[in-house]
């Protein structure tokens, strides 16, 4: 018998350290999360012939070989489980578990994933886990109308099966049925409790943690608890490791960041401890959240660089796209725009190089968003719309809707609101195919919008009232907050602030609730608008200087010039009008620093004709007070404030063509701009046209005067007007003397009340605004009704100028050498794509314009226009460009002198009505420079 001894104390040793299934499980796990899937297939493999039934086995199969490095042959094993009933209906579930792993398997019709997780049910109804396997692949096949039948079709449903509710609990989840899933999901968790099956009750836990963290409640935390000592008694690694990211998950809401970012760093110690590289990945990735949450860039830009290098280490690069994503997310936060850019670029070509189409597209959507910071709008439109037809392709429609929704915001900065509204319909579409009631309910707020900007509100309202609805009934409490501001936006605007208030109040109220400062300081603003729509200034100047103190801790500037022109408006109300411009200059200030932070010329030049207001309202306060101190010399700080909103905003346009920006002139102030005309026989005329009262300036070398006009409607209308009599020629004596009085009219409006000053004048300069830039002022008729016409060129040389500004640096500027040219021309431009073929650069605007159904004919008549007034120039000083070669290219080509005027020819010195002159037509004075254009004009 001794012999014998050794030989059992061996077998002994070999028992006592040998793998249990659990173990080789957690060895397959780590193996899985160090992408080795092949290992772990064959150690899966080993494990469920000795252990067949041995569930986490077969599920883990699914994530080894889901992925596709080992899917067939797992599939041909799982086919041969067996003999016995609960082996094949496991065999099943694996197989399933393989299928739902994969999404390719997932598009369309009966899914093989849900194939196979019916017919384990089939097999053997005990087999619980199947049961949520069923439910979310039913999502693919019928995700709008999903119920128990679809179900009950497959296979069978005993009612007294504790495991059927798990299914039913997965499909109420899937219906956004919440609270009747958690009812559900209780009673059957109380039965698996009471009959002391954990197997059982851990589905349940795992099941009740989605209604439960989307309704709100403490719930997540106590389930991941549960779950989390259930892990450790069974001894299953991946569930151990998925609640410690779950609880730590939890503790990661903006009032707990440090509770959670704690959790976060016990789970990454964990899964250094284990080798798990996809767990070590994303607690880093969360880790970084964590701080970008807190504001700290810095710290989560170190972190994301920690996973991207852990994901190179890792020999595998398929979670480096993910991590690079949101590398350039908080790039982009921290304001570097170009190194986001870059690296968004970097994750598309990772994520094609190793086949990840949705991560492709979703790198194509931060490079338009990059894009659309920068101020390129169109490129920004063409890499949303390859975002947008990527997802399309791999049937992401979620994810596809968003982005359609931000071609459509972009085509709404552009202006383009017929664009912007189709693709938030097809947006809209998109989402209600895929029932993603987020985007839905944001889509159909942004459509309301639109229609805010578009001057709509009655059709702005329908939109947001529906996407206000959902949610509610959705409890998307954050969107919440945007779409009752909305609401009160929109309510306001069709006369309605009463309502407005309520909503703005209770939106102002709900971001308070959930901490979201930016939030809550736009919905104060919105409660200050109400509160002065209803006259009310005192109580709308305390939400607007709640707003604006949270809009500053938050740096949320826009907000706190909104609430700066809120305040200024309340002290008008209560007529405190150097109060009231004490607010508007410092709103200026602001707006302007804003504008300074901007990355892109163009953006800075959109911001400020987006808040021309805060201008104009400012022109306008000081020109009341001028009306009350004469002498103060507020006409002057008036035209100052006119000259820097007209002068930034050309600059801005200027500086995309020109590289040094330093060597235009900055705007000059009233003193500066009269000591420019010294000397000078010449007046300058500067407009500024507001909702209430105008305002014009005459600035001569003796000095500046200001005074009142009509408000800007009544202006446009005359213009308009005016501009209908002179593009026909009158047929009969009343047409004839309508034209005549028009122009009287204009001239007794615009000119006369400032003959006292031009007189002795020889050159008036007008700078124009508005309606008043379609208005030829030589043909104005100075002579009084009765007498014969004299137009306004007849007494002076008219000349234009984009601001008075600029003027006055353009006489102040050394004479240039003569141009070589008298006359450089362009006109009847090719906007079709095929006839412009010849043109070596691409032109994106057209081809974005094209794609979208729209064609742009030929402008003939310009070149026949241009022609002629070629003719009156000497052909070796004259050059006009038409047709392709019209284009934005030869413009920049041109070496043109440093500084140019802006003349006009003359203009018939009178005009008489058509029977007695029946050859004559009005007059057309042409506004020309040292470039001439001819072409329609494109908003």
């Amino acid at each position: 018998m001794a012999p014998r001894l050794p030989i059992l104390l061996l077998l002994a040793a070999v028992a006592l350290y040998a793998e249990t299934p659990a173990q080789q499980c957690n060895r397959a796990w780590v193996l899985i999360q160090q992408h080795k899937h092949l290992e772990a297939f064959q150690l899966l493999k080993t494990t469920i012939r000795e252990n067949p039934t041995f569930v986490r086995a077969y599920r883990l199969v699914g994530d080894a070989c889901g992925p596709g490095a080992c899917r067939e042959e797992a599939l041909q094993f799982l086919s041969a489980a067996g003999p016995g009933p609960r082996e094949v209906a496991l065999g099943h579930y694996g197989r399933g578990s393989v299928y739902a792993a994969n999404p390719a398997y997932s598009k369309g019709g009966l899914a093989p994933a849900l194939r196979e997780f019916a017919a384990c049910i089939r097999v053997d109804p005990s087999r619980a886990e199947c049961y949520p396997g069923v439910g979310g692949s039913l999502q693919a096949v019928a995700p709008a109308t999903l119920t128990l039948r679809h179900a009950e079709r497959l296979a069978p449903i005993d009612p007294h099966n504790p495991a059927t509710r798990l299914l039913e609990g997965r499909i109420l989840n899937l219906a956004r049925k919440l609270e009747q899933a958690q009812q559900v999901l209780r009673q059957g968790l109380a039965v698996a409790l009471a009959q002391k099956d954990e197997d059982l009750a851990a589905l349940y836990y795992l099941e009740l943690s989605g209604s439960d963290a989307a309704l709100g409640s403490a719930g997540p935390q106590q389930n991941a608890q549960w779950l989390y000592e259930y892990a450790i008694r069974v001894d299953a690694v991946d569930l151990e490791f998925a609640m410690l990211l779950n609880g730590a998950t939890d503790d990661a809401s903006p009032v707990e960041l440090t509770t959670g970012a704690g959790k976060f760093r016990q789970a990454l110690a964990r899964a250094q401890e284990l080798g798990a590289w996809n767990p070590e990945v994303h607690c880093l990735r969360m880790i970084a959240k964590q701080h970008e949450e807190a504001g700290d860039l810095a710290a989560a830009r170190q972190s994301l660089l920690a996973a991207r290098q852990r994901c190179a280490s890792g020999l595998n690069q398929t979670c480096a796209p993910d991590v690079l994503l949101e590398l350039a997310n908080v790039e982009r936060a921290a304001g570097s725009s170009l190194e986001a850019l870059r690296t968004y670029e970097e994750a598309r070509t990772v994520a094609r190089t190793v086949n990840l189409a949705w991560q492709e597209a979703m790198a194509c959507r931060g490079i338009a968003n990059i894009y659309a910071d920068l101020g390129e709008y169109f490129k920004s439109l063409e890499w949303g719309t390859l975002s947008v037809q990527g997802f399309q392709q791999i049937g992401h429609l979620s994810p596809a809707a968003a982005s359609s929704a931000n071609l459509g915001d972009i085509h709404a900065v552009l202006g383009d609101f017929s664009s912007a509204q189709r693709a938030y319909r097809a947006s809209l579409t998109m989402a209600r195919s895929y029932v993603d009631k987020g985007e839905e309910s944001r889509t159909l707020i942004a459509m309301g919008m639109l229609a805010l900007r578009a001057g709509q509100p009655a059709q702005a309202l329908p939109s947001l009232v529906q996407g206000q609805r959902i949610i509610v009934a959705e409890r998307f409490r954050p969107f919440q907050v945007l779409a009752s501001t909305a609401m009160a936006r929109g309510l306001l605007r069709l006369g309605r602030p009463a309502d407005a208030l309520v909503q703005a109040q209770a939106a102002a109220t709900l971001a308070a609730e959930l901490h979201a400062v930016k939030p809550e300081a736009e919905a104060l603003a919105a409660v200050g608008d109400c509160l002065l729509n209803l006259r009310r200034p005192s109580q709308a100047a305390v939400a607007f200087l709640r707003s604006l103190s949270l809009a500053e801790s938050a740096g949320h500037l826009p907000v706190a010039v909104q609430a700066r022109r809120g305040l200024a408006q309340a002290q008008l109300q209560q007529g405190n009008l150097q109060q009231a411009l004490q607010h508007y200059r410092r709103a200026i200030e602001e707006l302007e620093s804003i504008r300074g932070a901007l990355p892109a010329a163009s953006q800075r030049s959109g911001l400020l004709e987006q808040n021309w207001v805060y201008y104009n309202e400012t022109v306008s306060l000081l020109a009341r007070l001028h009306a009350r101190q004469p002498n103060a010399g507020f006409d002057r700080l008036a035209l100052s404030y006119a000259e820097r909103a007209r002068v930034r905003t050309l600059f801005e346009d200027l500086a995309e063509a020109r590289a040094a920006q330093s060597a235009l002139p900055a705007p000059l102030d009233a003193e500066q701009i009269q000591a420019s005309l010294a000397g000078t026989s010449t007046a300058i005329l500067e407009f500024s046209l507001g909702d209430a009262r105008s305002q014009a300036w005459l600035i001569t070398a003796a000095g500046v005067s200001m005074f009142a006009l009509p408000p800007r409607a009544a202006i446009a209308e005359t213009v308009t007007r005016y501009r209908a009599f002179i593009t026909t020629r009158p047929k009969t004596q009343a047409a004839y003397d309508a034209y005549t009085a028009t122009a009287r009219e204009l001239h007794q409006t615009l000119i006369a009340p400032l003959s006292r000053q031009l007189a002795g004048l020889s050159n008036l300069t007008i700078v124009p605004d508005g309606a008043l830039h379609y208005l030829p002022f030589e043909t104005l008729i100075a002579s009084p009704a009765g007498q014969p016409p004299r137009f306004l060129i007849e007494d002076l040389a008219i000349h234009y100028a984009p601001s008075a500004s600029i003027l006055a640096a353009l006489l102040a500027a050394k004479p240039s050498p003569p141009a070589a040219m008298d006359l450089l021309a362009y006109g009847d431009p090719l906007y079709s794509r095929n006839a412009a073929a010849q043109v070596s650069a691409p032109d994106l605007v057209r081809r974005v314009y094209e794609s979208a159904g729209a064609r742009f004919p030929q402008l003939p008549n310009t070149r026949v226009e241009l022609n002629r007034i070629g003719a009156l120039f000497p052909a070796a000083r004259e050059r006009l460009l038409l047709g392709a070669e019209a284009n934005e290219a030869s413009v920049k080509s041109e070496q043109l002198p440093a500084t140019a005027s802006s003349t006009s020819p003359p203009t018939p010195s009178s005009m008489r009505p058509p029977r007695s002159a029946p050859a004559s037509s009005f007059p057309s004075p042409t506004r020309a420079g040292k470039t001439a254009s001819s072409g329609r004009r494109r908003s």
